[in-house]
């Protein structure tokens, strides 16, 4: 009736059976204490990928959360966000090809956020690696300019594929005088992931519970370094410390990087128009950004040919670059100078020329600039093919003057008034008036909108006694009919939440979508959908206003609705079900003791919401807080005086933004009092648990060991 297989499966389900009732407390804490993992195991990409941002703008508050610029970057197609580094084309036995080019932009994209880092998608098998793994680092340049951006490139290797080799870890440590110019760790394909566990300080990184997926033999990421100050900076394997995972080596050589801080000249001309004949100053500056007080630059040779039809004026020049300095004809030079640190210094010229004319100086103008870098040009704008610079130029007019004068855009009557903005060449004040006052009005740059139809504006300047009058420049544009609202607003309220419902209005012609405004603020939304669904403190009163949008001008704001109120989040009487993590201000802690203050941490709450703490096994509430614009919070709890020793859960529960519940767990173990870290054992004696424990152990060996001979028997 039974196989060998069937009487060793047999064996193990009754040993199992009768071990499990003994031991039933303490395997469940074991299984709780050994895999913390699983707590946040099942986590999606769209809740990692939000947790990731709300992490990026914890940490750049005062920086964009986007990656640096950096030297030679551009977005390569297939690379995560055209991150300006190479597309990885994995394999599965060796490490990644590049494949990307550099357009030398000096630009970097922001990675996508489905590319950084991630938790594990389930609990990763035991790999078996045990030689063969090692860690290895190097900049992705050998050297780099001052604020330009480079990377830590770090990769684990192995020899083998197959198998999942998890449990990888290392702390790295920048060289002295650098620090990382954001708190994100970002993956160069999917061969690895890694688990919440990631710390990143200013100058150190710690990353555990990492792990290669079994068909890739390398885990590939990378940190941004932005440097300060100019120097060589080395790191090598004792940087490197803590390394777990597969019997993981150290394989990290030394590796420099060399960052020069070359002075920058700019130019510019004061005034920019002048009359023929007249006389306006080149101003060249140059500045040495470099937190080494002790960098310096020296030998410093400049040569700077003005352009035909200009030549220096009569006037004094002045110069604070050392050296010498000297400016005649259409020539102006600067020998010997040298600068240190963060210094800056001048040069000025006066310059004049009689032939009406725009005199451009681009960069080749300066036939000698050594050691210094030239940027002559007006501040570049970058554009989706190419960056596009200005150019230094200073235009010479007669006693002619010429208006220019925007055109407006077309708007609607919702707008109310516009602002009209024009020029002179002669820096003289232009004057706008409507030639069609049954449309629109115009007192100074204010046009009133009055009516739908054309609107038509005359620009103006009337000369004085060295400019004659510049001929009139008119522009004409469109007003459309007003925008209309939407109609009948109305408010829900649920669970920290509100949810806000309207019609849209009879005419939605150039209507982009609708603005949800709530009061008291600050929750708001913006959608193209007719509903919307709004964070609220539980227990107040919430009224709404919604808006048309239209580019030519919003409507006025319908509403507002009736009063919501949002209530308070209930907990069940045993712990709600939830794979998302709860963590603190020190990270994902395992240990508590009763009256012990905690600060928790919450992410991917709807904004402005009400979300509740408590603890189990009986539910306690150990407080509620209101998170923040983007759904987050922080905030002290104090674990009760009489909490139980043993395995406990606290619980955030609340609604994600679309108003669903949402439950972060944290677990934690409380050791019983003046014992250590020991838990108490409740119910059987611990000498009867332990005999029934030696009993169960051996009945079930007994039961392997007959299933074993009876299998060789059938062999």
């Amino acid at each position: 009736m039974f196989g060998p297989k069937s009487w060793r499966t047999a064996a193990v389900i009754a040993a199992t059976v009768v071990c499990g009732i003994a031991t039933a407390p303490q395997t469940a804490f074991a299984s709780d204490h050994q895999h913390p993992v699983r707590a946040h195991a099942s986590v999606s990409t769209a809740d990692d990928a939000s947790a990731g941002a709300a992490k990026a703008r914890a940490h750049h508050k005062k920086k964009p959360t986007r990656a640096p610029a950096r030297r030679g970057a551009h977005p390569a197609a297939g690379y995560p966000g055209g991150g300006g580094k190479p597309t990885v084309a994995a394999t599965a036995t060796g490490k990644p090809h590049a494949t990307g080019t550099t357009h030398g932009t000096g630009k970097v994209a922001a990675p996508d956020p489905a590319r950084k880092v991630n938790a594990p998608s389930g609990k990763p098998p035991a790999h078996v690696e045990t030689t063969g793994v090692e860690l290895t680092a190097t900049w992705d340049v050998p050297s780099v300019e001052i604020g330009t951006a480079v990377t830590v490139d770090v990769s684990i290797d192995r020899p083998t594929t197959g198998t999942v080799l998890s449990g990888l870890g290392y702390t790295f440590a920048l060289p002295a005088g650098l620090t990382f110019s954001n708190g994100i760790v970002y993956r160069t394909s999917a061969a690895c992931s890694g688990a919440d566990n990631i710390a990143v300080g200013a100058t150190t990184v710690t990353l555990s519970g990492w792990q290669i997926t079994s068909n890739y033999t390398f885990c590939h990421y990378y940190m941004y370094v932005t440097p300060t100050a100019s120097g060589l900076y080395t790191f090598n394997s004792a940087n490197f410390t803590g390394l777990t995972g597969g019997g993981m080596t150290n394989g990290v050589t030394a590796q420099t990087l060399t960052v020069t801080a070359t002075p920058k000249l700019t130019g510019t001309f004061t005034p920019a128009t002048i009359n023929s004949g007249g006389t306006s100053t080149l101003n060249l500056h140059m500045a040495r950004t470099d937190g080494n007080p002790t960098g310096s630059s020296t030998g410093l040779n400049l040569t700077v040919a003005l352009p035909g039809g200009l030549t220096v004026g009569t006037g004094s020049t002045a110069n604070t670059c050392g050296g010498t300095f000297a400016a005649s004809g259409a020539s102006v030079t600067l020998t010997g100078a040298s600068m240190t640190g963060t210094s800056t210094c001048d040069m000025s010229v006066p310059v004049t020329s009689s032939t009406p004319a725009t005199y451009s100086m681009p960069n080749t103008v300066a036939t000698t600039h050594d050691g210094i870098i030239v940027d002559l040009g007006s501040p570049c704008v970058q554009t989706k093919q190419e960056t596009s610079c200005g150019t230094l130029a200073l235009e010479v007019v007669g006693l002619a003057q010429t208006v220019t004068f925007e055109q407006p855009q077309q708007w609607s009557l919702s707008k109310g008034t516009i602002t009209v903005t024009g020029t002179a060449s002669s820096n003289l004040p232009v004057a706008f008036t409507s030639t069609t006052p049954a449309v629109c009005t115009v007192s100074g740059t204010t046009v009133t909108l009055v009516a739908a139809g054309t609107c038509t504006i005359d620009a103006d300047q009337a000369g004085d006694a060295t400019y004659a009058a510049a001929t009139t420049v008119s522009r004409s544009f469109t007003v459309d009919p007003a925008t209309m609202p939407p109609t009948a607003v109305t408010a829900t309220a649920g669970v920290s939440s509100v949810t806000v419902s309207w019609a849209a209005p009879a005419s939605t012609t150039n209507i982009t979508g609708y603005k949800v405004i709530a009061t008291p603020g600050p929750a708001s939304c913006t959608t193209t959908a007719l509903t919307c669904v709004l964070g609220g403190r539980a227990g107040t009163g919430y009224t709404y206003t919604v808006t048309s949008l239209n580019d030519h001008g919003d409507s006025v704001a319908a509403g507002p609705s009736n009063t919501a109120t949002p209530t308070a989040p209930v907990f069940p009487a045993t712990p709600p079900s939830t794979n998302l993590t709860l963590t603190t201000d020190q990270g994902a802690i395992s240990t508590a003791a009763p009256s012990q203050q905690i600060t928790v941490i919450g992410t991917g709450f709807a904004p402005y919401s009400t979300a509740s703490i408590v603890i189990y096994s009986d539910p306690i509430t150990l407080g509620t807080t209101v998170t923040d614009g983007t759904g987050s919070f922080s905030t002290p709890v104090t674990l009760p005086a009489a909490l139980a020793a043993g395995p406990h859960q606290v619980i955030a529960s609340g609604v994600d933004p679309n108003g669903a519940p949402r439950a972060l767990k944290l677990a934690v173990t409380v050791a019983r009092a003046g014992s250590g870290s020991s838990l108490p054992v409740t119910g059987t004696d611990t000498a009867v648990l332990l005999l029934i424990g030696l009993g169960c152990t051996t009945t079930g060996g007994t039961l392997l060991l007959a299933g074993a001979r009876r299998r060789t028997a059938t062999v």
